[in-house]
């Protein structure tokens, strides 16, 4: 236990360093950019306000108002708001709370990855260097911007309780395993329909391998097991379903092939990583990068070597992590394989993606890559166990495990700043605890918004642009007219009670068109001035409810 409790620290260590500055810019700036990480402060943010009072309303957030149920649109994120609860509470900064999330998917990946190759090698000095690698490969570090990928971290857990069930059949394992099955997917809808993909075979598998055809015990835990998981999960489930229903979600084949990678992807990494950055940005693309470091092929290959020479323990796991990694590969390679641009061959995907629940709704086959990272690092494990044993413990452990780290170096991160100065006008309106709806121009900066509501809590017509309501275009396109009066109408309609013109934002001669159409508008009326931000306040007017579904008709719903 305090080896194990070494070996932590060990992690929490190297993410700090593997990730600096991050721990010196915790309460001002988020790795990668300004997009999808302010999403998930927001996200982050919405879920710990929402546990603080009993999760009322849970689902209807206050983004893409008018619309109910809006957090359905994206990731929920609420395993990992659960995971920084005591974090949100103490500290009540969604910046500080999204990059304790962001380090602790580094430390549990590497922490689990580790506790999986002890148990299946019994070798310490193995499984950290299987650790090293799924924690920090750069697979991951391509994905920074998008902590509900990198918040994989529940994976080796699941198949290392999976293991230790069917070795031991005692069912404090299965429960365990169920657990990091649903944190898992509370945590990311994305990776948890993967993970489904790829759990299915690991369970056949076991199955056969231990025999529990015939075992009525074993059979019956299972099913009772995910039956439980599945009425438990129905919550978080049933609002894609509903919304899949009403506004069909599901991504097309072409949407999946856009974004699907090139074979070369193998070959690249982000242009962050100080090794191989620069020599593979020629086949760098978004959502691209899957090479998993050289040393770790190197090390899989000559165990692939020994493990057909019999030379490897055939008995083991060995073979099935091999087959699990193929299969990834190829799965992540999207509905068809493509090479330099050219179509070479259907894959699989495109059945999955016809029959298998919730494939239809993901668009980035590449995110399997997470499945093959993970087993990578089982597979060199294996090969680090083999070589450790034949040859000095302590200086191939520490050769491999530095060798991993320059390999892997993408120090220092790149961080975005949010700026430590929070806007007046949303101090202003954070004072008044009422929830009603406003809107701010330039009507684009949608994360940037989503952020600063995080502050006044307000209702906002803004949201996460990757999944938008039906309703949206519509909106947007009147809205952006703004300051006509059909614009300054349909506010009115909608009860917005201010509009924020952040004037910073706008050339000098564009403001003063604005403030001048603005000052012209009989329903709006001047409420507050700051440095860089006009707030101005939406007169109500009597008998122009009935608009509404004029406006907008079968698309628009009004709370």
């Amino acid at each position: 236990m305090k080896k194990d409790a070494a070996v932590l620290l060990f992690f929490v260590g190297i993410s700090l360093v593997m990730t600096f500055p991050l721990v010196f810019h915790m309460a001002g700036s988020v790795p990668g950019d300004l997009g999808d990480p302010l999403y998930f402060c927001w996200a982050l943010d919405w879920n710990v306000k929402s546990i603080v009072r009993g999760f009322s309303h849970y689902w209807d957030a206050n983004i893409y108002y008018p619309n109910d149920a809006s957090l359905a649109y994206n990731e929920h994120a609420l395993g990992l708001s659960l995971l920084v609860l005591p974090v949100a509470l103490l500290f009540k900064n969604p910046l500080i709370t999204y990059n304790s999330a962001f380090l602790l998917s580094f430390i549990l990946s590497g922490f689990g990855a580790y506790l999986l190759v002890k148990y299946l090698t019994n070798n310490r000095s193995a499984a950290v260097i299987a650790g090293v690698i799924f924690a920090f490969s750069p697979y991951r570090f391509a994905r920074i911007y998008h902590l509900n990928i990198l918040s994989s971290e529940w994976l080796p857990f699941i198949f290392l309780c999976l293991h230790r069930y069917f070795s031991t059949k005692k069912f404090k394992d299965l429960l365990l395993c169920a657990v990091f099955f649903m944190l898992q997917v509370a945590t990311s809808y994305n990776v948890s329909v993967y993970l489904a993909v790829i759990i299915i075979p690991l369970l056949f598998f076991l199955i056969i391998k231990h025999a529990s055809f015939a075992d009525k015990k074993t059979l019956f835990e299972l099913a009772l097991t995910g039956a439980v998981c599945f009425i438990l999960l129905l919550p978080l489930v049933l609002p894609y379903i509903r919304l899949d229903a009403m506004e069909g979600t599901k991504r097309s084949i072409y949407e999946v092939i856009n974004f699907s990678p090139d074979i070369r992807a193998y070959f690249s990494t982000h242009v962050i990583n100080r090794l191989y950055g620069k020599i593979t940005a020629k086949y760098w693309r978004a959502e691209g990068c899957l090479f998993p470091g050289g040393i770790v092929i190197i090390m899989t290959v000559w165990l692939f070597v020994m493990y057909v020479r019999g030379k490897s323990e055939k008995a083991g796991y060995t073979g099935f992590y091999f087959l699990l990694c193929a299969w990834a590969v190829l799965l992540s390679l999207g509905p068809v394989i493509h090479y330099g641009g050219k179509a070479l061959m259907e894959s699989p995907y495109i059945l999955l993606y016809r029959l298998f629940p919730g494939m239809s709704g993901v668009r980035v086959p590449s995110r399997f890559g997470i499945f093959v990272v993970l087993s990578l690092s089982v597979l060199a494990g294996y090969a680090a166990d083999r070589l450790i044993k034949e040859k000095n413990k302590t200086m191939i452990t520490a050769l491999i495990i530095g060798g991993l780290l320059v390999e892997y170096n993408s120090v220092p991160l790149p961080l975005a700043k949010t700026g430590k100065a929070i806007d007046p006008a949303y101090e202003w309106l954070a004072r008044d605890r009422d929830g009603y709806p406003i809107i701010e121009f330039p009507f684009s900066s949608d994360f940037e918004y989503m952020f600063a509501s995080t502050r006044h809590d307000k209702h906002i017509f803004n949201g996460n642009p990757g999944r938008t309501p039906l309703n949206y275009p519509a909106i947007k396109e009147v809205v952006s007219s703004f300051p006509s009066e059909k614009s300054a109408d349909m506010l009115r309609v909608l009860g917005v009670k201010y509009i924020l013109i952040h004037r910073h934002k706008y050339s000098e001669s564009e403001y003063e068109a604005i403030r001048g159409a603005v000052e012209k508008n009989a329903s709006v009326r001047i409420a507050k001035t700051f440095e860089k931000t006009a707030v101005y306040g939406v007169l109500p007017r009597d008998g122009v409810w009935e608009k509404k579904m004029l406006l907008f008709p079968f698309m628009l719903r009004i709370r």
